[in-house]
């Protein structure tokens, strides 16, 4: 079945089986594999020294099946907090069968699930950090604005708080320090006062409302009005914005990138992450970095990151903000300082596989009040 074909299919349920089958997948099971072997990632790793991969965002298993198909990976090991991703993954992965293992969890407490699954150093791990385009083209997950559903944007369905619940009960203020700070918004304030007003009339509980709240009806059904200028809709950034706050992406991806490098095994483990925001890979950098000054720490493969191909933008457009890092484990007792590395002073360049890049994810900075937040909204529920 073709791309084209899935895109005219009526209900979400069938878009989310056809991604199963279509070139999307297609493109990420030749992209990953071969994307991190230009950035000297798994690709280039000897077979026999596979034993323990990690993927800390499974999702619907391109990156796993590409790495699987291409290297002799004995123990796969797959987390992600999303339960239908699972399910997918799992239907998908069934010919690897006795070599994955399907872990519902967020990365964040990726040392912990290992240590249940008796796992103390890995040989490689990937993150593809955010939201899925599975996830986006599921009008019940509340994630997009073209499409209308009810506001959630969990990624983890079970707990946390709602999209809804934070337009619905946050001040104007709070609302435009997220908006600022995790959507760089440049209209945070006229943004703020907008949901705050709508709502003194009726509550915000589907995606189609608030972009009504933010833009005005002409914009209730996700679409741009005729004649306007820009080319991202103005509900982009607020709508990334609260989803990066309802699912507090950067302190997991914050816990997480020290932990996962202290895991790789000494001399030959890899670690890699896809971003797709800005203020996401600045994390992932200069995390890199001070990794690379620790004796023992690790060495940057990708002095810059890997960019999606011209060839790739045309065929998968979500991938225009994509890049990919890459970093190796040094030897227990190696000083960084006298450890050539062999690709410094190459560039990162593009590659013409980076079609993993379709899942795409963002993130930004998220600080201060989430925990507190997330007890008010509970309160707000009850009354």
């Amino acid at each position: 079945m073709g791309l084209r074909a899935v895109v005219t299919r009526s209900t979400a349920e069938q878009k989310v089986e056809a991604h199963e089958e279509t070139e999307v997948y297609g493109m990420c099971r030749k992209g990953a594999a071969q994307a991190c072997a230009a950035a000297g990632g798994f690709g280039t790793v000897s077979r026999q020294e596979i034993e323990v991969f990690v993927d800390g965002t499974l999702g619907a298993g391109g990156h796993a099946t590409a790495l699987l198909e291409s290297c002799d990976i004995e123990r796969y090991i797959g987390l992600d907090q999303d339960a239908s991703a699972l399910e997918i993954s799992r239907r998908r992965l069934s010919k690897f069968e006795g070599r994955v293992e399907f872990v519902r969890s967020n990365f964040a407490d990726m040392v912990n699930v290992l240590r249940r699954q008796n796992v103390d150093m890995v040989d490689g791990c990937l993150l593809d950090i955010g939201v899925s385009s599975m996830q986006l083209d599921t009008p019940q997950r509340g994630f997009s604005f073209m499409s209308e559903g009810p506001l959630d944007m969990r990624m983890n369905r079970d707990h946390g708080i709602t999209a809804a619940e934070v337009v619905n009960t946050f001040d104007e203020g709070e609302l435009g320090s997220i908006f600022r700070e995790l959507g760089d918004e440049p209209r945070w304030r006229r943004m703020a006062r907008s949901i705050a007003q709508f709502r003194e009339n009726r509550p915000i509980n589907t995606t189609f409302e608030l972009t009504e709240a933010l833009m005005g009806k002409n914009w209730a059904s996700g679409n741009r009005p005729r004649g306007y200028p820009l080319k991202t809709h103005p509900a982009t950034r607020v709508f990334q914005a609260l989803r990066i706050y309802v699912n507090n992406e950067l302190d997991s991806l914050e816990e997480v990138l020290p932990n996962t490098m202290e895991l790789l095994r000494p001399g030959s483990g890899r670690l890699a992450v896809i971003t797709f925001h800005s203020l996401e890979d600045r994390i992932v950098k200069h995390m890199f970095r001070e990794g690379a000054t620790l004796k023992g720490g690790v060495r940057d493969l990708t002095r810059r990151p890997i960019c999606p191909s011209e060839r790739e933008l045309d065929e998968n457009p979500r991938s225009r903000s994509a890049k990919l890092r890459v970093v190796e484990r040094l030897a227990s007792n190696e000083d960084p300082s006298l450890s050539k590395n062999k690709y410094d002073g190459e560039p990162g360049g593009t590659t013409e596989d980076l079609g993993s890049a379709n899942k795409l994810r963002t993130c930004a900075d998220t600080r201060g009040s989430y925990e507190a937040n997330e007890l008010r909204a509970a309160r707000a529920r009850t009354l």
